[in-house]
């Protein structure tokens, strides 16, 4: 399949707001989540390859070319760990929490463009997040919720300033940042 301008959303982390996009806060707690801390960790070195989906609570809101940051909630160093783009509208499937009453929840696929390992590389924290952006729950709620513009201008601003702290520091190990825009197309 051939790109053009017109497939691609904003594909370099730390570019910006962009107004064509909405943005969505993503909750990760690998102690009870189906994503391990492990698989966390393995998707780093494919981060243009991984297959990644994730349930999206304001579904209804959300569509594909959106952007979303996950954040480690819980135990351990939390914070940003993985930011990236949604590459499709939501869909239905079964809870991935098995041990749940099943329930019908929408997920989104998703493409990242910047994944970190929480336990060995520096984050932008949970307290940096409360510090910018107070009137949001940072530690713990639904995952999939919208922030407002201005939430969204704050926290791409507190983004681009950790990227540009870490811009030596990606190995492919423990930080990448998918660097070629091309490779999150839209369908």
């Amino acid at each position: 399949m051939e790109n053009n301008k017109s497939d691609i959303m904003y594909g370099y982390p730390g570019d910006g707001y962009n107004s064509a996009q909405r943005t969505f806060i993503l909750m990760w707690n690998p102690a009870i989540s189906s994503i391990t801390i492990h698989n966390h960790i393995d998707s780093i070195a494919h981060i243009d390859d991984w297959d990644f989906n994730w349930s999206v609570y304001e579904w209804e809101k959300a569509h594909k070319g959106d952007r979303f940051f996950m954040v480690r909630v819980g135990d351990g160093n939390t914070g940003i760990v993985m930011s990236g783009i949604f590459i499709s509208e939501p869909y239905t499937d079964r809870d991935w929490n098995r041990l749940r009453n099943s329930r019908q929840i929408y997920y989104m696929d998703m493409q990242p463009n910047f994944i970190v390992n929480p336990e060995t590389m520096p984050i932008v924290t949970t307290a940096q997040l409360q510090e910018a952006i107070p009137d949001f729950e940072w530690t713990k709620g639904h995952s999939g919720a919208l922030l407002s513009e201005e939430q969204a201008r704050k926290l791409e601003e507190l983004f681009a300033e950790y990227l540009h702290s870490m811009a030596d520091r990606e190995d492919g190990e423990n930080l990448s940042i998918l660097d070629d825009p091309t490779l999150i197309v839209l369908d």
